[in-house]
């Protein structure tokens, strides 16, 4: 276990890139409660959660991150990946 975000947030996206979807969502959603400052884990955050189909959960915290960092692109990537999944 990591008493830095930024250390375990890297480990959670290892449990996705392991085949463990739910566990990493679950472990980085725990990481962004303990630390909302992290954007970077925030951003991952929001990405997992669309691609595990809630869009409609990650679509306010990439509107945030958008506020924080306009016209980032991967951010506005991710808000339309979320957007086209809902249709």
């Amino acid at each position: 276990v990591s008493k830095n975000s930024r250390e375990a947030g890297n480990m959670a996206i290892a449990f996705w890139l392991a085949g463990q979807p739910a566990l990493c969502l679950h472990v980085l959603g725990k990481i962004c409660a303990a630390d909302p400052s992290n954007t970077d884990n925030l951003s991952n955050y929001a990405a997992i959660l669309t691609m595990m189909d809630g869009q409609h959960l990650s679509i306010p915290l990439l509107d945030y991150l958008n506020m924080k960092f306009p016209q980032n692109s991967t951010i506005l990537n991710n808000l339309g990946q979320a957007w086209l999944g809902l249709g």
